[in-house]
């Protein structure tokens, strides 16, 4: 049933994009194919992926196959993530944005530009093959190992064969990067059209991003004839101002009482390590608002949080990566652990200001630790 409900979002978004309905009119269609279409499979297919991994986990945990297997058999996978970096090598570069062009950092910020918007910022312009990058390659676990998986199985009464498993965590896995995909593809086409709707009236994407999508569905339902560019404009700086003020106040990562809102007390974070191995060298951040012409080769990478849409960052040949939040099981992780990019996923807001004021860092995944060098 998820599936049929990707074939049909896919076919709708075809026919609305190429229909020429009014803005407002392709706005609200592409909004209610999301509801119906596409949150469920979205949703679903997360959920699958997350319990996925949990399974290759708790296999690594029992010794029933080792952490490289388990890399191994996630790099098999071939999914829209991993398409994405072969695509970029071997297509030119407009079959490429007809492909992968709605993609974009932080998905649902009008302010970020798309993959076809950005391209030249975001990829590195000599295509030259990343040595980290590895093409899908087949990948079966031993009978030894599907007979220890059909044990763990029957010991805790699962009602589903060794085989049937692994199917179920290939196909969770790769169906999430795909939903994550097609939905994202109207996400954008929404964002687009909210832009180009903005832009008649005179307001600027940096404007347009405090406008509330129900002040666009309105106006399907209604034939107002008021003034929307003085109304829009008179909204927008009304959370302008609410919005400024919001930033004055600090919360915890963690609330557990009321109090909490007014008293900040930093809670200490779990880094989620990813890899075993000892990398050094120069960080970047990665500030939403200013990803131009990124020189990311052989440097550590520091995002505060990342997407399907910050997959770019490994057309470049970086060293490592840091997030402020993530946990094990989030993107980012999965793309490190499958590409073997030493990682720290998800290390707090306090961990996270020490190391964009250093110039140097060092993740060490064979001891767990995370160091500012210079």
């Amino acid at each position: 049933k998820l599936k049929d409900n990707l074939k049909d979002l896919q076919l709708r978004f075809k026919k609305i994009n190429n229909s020429k309905m009014y803005m407002i009119d392709k706005i609200y269609w592409l909004i209610e194919d999301c509801k119906r279409f596409g949150t469920y499979p979205f949703a679903g297919f997360a959920r699958c992926g997350f319990v996925a991994i949990n399974f290759l986990d708790s296999m690594v945990d029992q010794k029933i196959i080792s952490n490289s297997e388990k890399e191994l058999f996630l790099g098999s996978i071939q999914n829209i993530a991993s398409n994405i970096q072969y695509d970029f090598l071997k297509m030119p570069k407009n079959a490429f944005l007809r492909k992968y062009g709605h993609i974009r950092p932080n998905t649902y910020n009008i302010r970020s530009l798309n993959y076809k918007s950005g391209y030249k910022f975001y990829f590195n312009k000599s295509k030259k093959i990343n040595t980290k990058f590895k093409i899908n390659k087949p990948f079966k676990f031993s009978p030894k190992t599907i007979s220890q998986i059909n044990i763990h199985i029957k010991k805790n009464q699962l009602k589903i064969k060794p085989k049937e498993l692994i199917k179920f965590i290939e196909e969770s896995i790769k169906f999430r990067e795909y939903s994550k995909f097609l939905f994202s593809k109207n996400v954008d086409a929404i964002l687009e059209l909210v832009k180009k709707f903005s832009s008649r009236m005179k307001i600027n994407v940096n404007d347009a991003s405090f406008l509330e999508i129900s002040d666009i569905l309105d106006l399907y339902y209604s034939l107002d004839g008021s003034d929307l560019q003085t109304e829009f404009k008179k909204r927008i700086l009304k959370r302008k101002s609410i919005f400024n003020h919001n930033l004055k106040v600090s919360l915890p990562e963690v609330i557990t009482s009321a109090k909490n809102v007014y008293l900040f007390k930093s809670l200490p974070s779990r880094i989620n390590f990813i890899g075993n191995n000892i990398v050094e060298g120069q960080k970047v951040l990665i500030k939403e608002k200013k990803i131009k012409n990124l020189n990311l080769d052989n440097k550590i990478i520091l995002i505060e949080k990342a997407d399907p849409g910050y997959d770019f960052i490994f057309s470049h040949e970086i060293l490592g990566l840091v997030t402020k939040f993530g946990g094990v099981n989030s993107h980012m992780a999965i793309r490190c652990s499958e590409l073997n990019i030493q990682a720290a996923i998800g290390v707090g807001e306090k961990n996270f200001l020490k190391l964009i004021k250093s110039n140097r860092i060092e993740i060490n995944g064979k001891n767990q630790t995370l160091n500012k060098i210079i």
